[in-house]
């Protein structure tokens, strides 16, 4: 009796993955176009914002379907994961199982797995590759005893801090924990391009003032910030989505923020401008350094913060979906309170030291006092947030 209802449904399993992947294949086979790009970008925005559903409800087939493992053999076992496998890829799903020297993982433990997440929250996307994980990375509750290395592997890392890189301010030059970061053990090329090449001062100056007349920051009030989400008519029917953009994208901390890096912005080419004209008066002063090491500061915040308000909101309207996202959302605003007290430090130093630009310098600090209140009134635990590494 079992095993005609596993080879029945395997069988429409298989069937609706054939269904589902018959449109991709035609798709495919069109050419490349400037849409395509387009959707690329949709896609991703809706992979890391868009509202999640259960698996089973994507992909079509009732978790309740798929009989327990402990009521099967190990060929019925094999023939309902690879169905499962079929489906999930058709659908943009691709399953991580362990590769471990070669061990074939059973077919008993591949689809209890596989069964185990059926039911799991997912963002559906129609391109691209989404790779479900199964671990947890507590050994003790391994998904896949004997055949899976990732927690021994993962403890012989090398020292690095777990997620150390998620709420730090990505300026690895002045970091003193690359050592420790994975992330940054990636990126083996960046001490070349770190390197200044016995640049003077000045001519580091004129290299951020290139890069800020050319920022993406606008020129007029028309367009007044870059527009990084999409709209409705690209949302393909995920109002909730959009409603959440909206919210973010209107919240008074976005605004202020966008207020703020739009005069920073001015206000940085405004002192390149006047430091170029004085240029004799402080370069030989021993107080070249601090004012570039200050400059520096509020230049590298001031892009920073838009992107980090903006994480920490992306929190604050799900967070009572996941514990994870409460702590994402408060490590986020603590990384955002951090950049705004080392910013005012630093406007503090510069007008110290330049006595230039005062009143545009006093606005700008205002703008972040503002902004820095605003932040705690939203995200009260956020100066309580532990960052791996930093406040341990």
């Amino acid at each position: 009796m079992i095993q005609k209802y596993v080879e029945q449904l395997a069988a429409d399993i298989h069937q609706a993955a054939t269904v589902k992947a018959a449109p991709a294949s035609k798709k495919n086979k069109r050419r490349f176009s400037e849409k395509d790009i387009d959707d690329h970008f949709a896609e991703v925005e809706a992979y890391l914002h868009g509202p999640t559903f259960k698996l089973s409800g994507i992909v079509g087939i009732d978790r309740a379907m798929l009989p327990s493992d402990d009521v099967i053999s190990d060929d019925q076992a094999d023939l309902l994961a690879d169905a499962m496998v079929s489906l999930l890829n058709a659908h943009n799903f691709y399953p991580d199982f362990p590769q471990n020297n070669g061990l074939e993982l059973p077919p008993r433990l591949r689809y209890k797995a596989l069964r185990g997440v059926w039911d799991s929250e997912q963002v559906p996307v129609s391109a691209g590759e989404i790779h479900l994980e199964f671990c947890s990375y507590e050994e003790e509750n391994c998904p896949f005893p004997g055949y899976c290395t990732s927690c021994s592997d993962f403890r012989q890392d090398d020292g690095f801090i777990p997620s150390i890189h998620n709420y730090c301010d990505a300026w690895c030059e002045k970091c003193a924990f690359t050592l420790k970061c994975s992330v940054f053990s990636l990126k083996p090329e960046l001490d070349e391009t770190q390197d200044d090449g016995g640049k003077t001062i000045s001519e580091r100056f004129q290299e951020i003032e290139d890069l800020l007349v050319n920022s993406i920051y606008p020129k007029n009030q028309e367009n007044s910030w870059p527009d990084i989400y999409f709209g409705p008519e690209e949302a393909s029917g995920q109002e909730d989505l959009v409603l959440k953009r909206t919210y973010m994208q209107q919240h008074p901390l976005a605004l202020i923020t966008i207020a703020y890096a739009e005069k920073a912005n001015l206000l940085l080419q405004a002192i390149i401008k006047t430091c170029s004209r004085e240029y004799t008066k402080w370069v030989g002063s021993e107080d070249a350094a601090r004012i570039f090491d200050a400059f520096q500061t509020v230049c590298w915040y001031h892009i920073l913060i838009y992107p980090k308000v903006l994480r920490a909101l992306s929190g604050y309207y799900e967070i009572d979906k996941d514990e994870f996202i409460e702590e994402d959302m408060n490590g986020s605003a603590k990384v955002t309170l951090i950049a705004i007290d080392r910013s005012i430090a630093a406007f503090n130093v510069l007008q110290g030291l330049l006595e230039v630009n005062e009143t545009e310098m006093v606005g700008c600090v205002g703008q972040l006092i503002d902004l820095g209140n605003d932040l705690e009134k939203y995200f009260p635990d956020a100066r309580k947030f532990r960052r791996p590494g930093f406040d341990d």
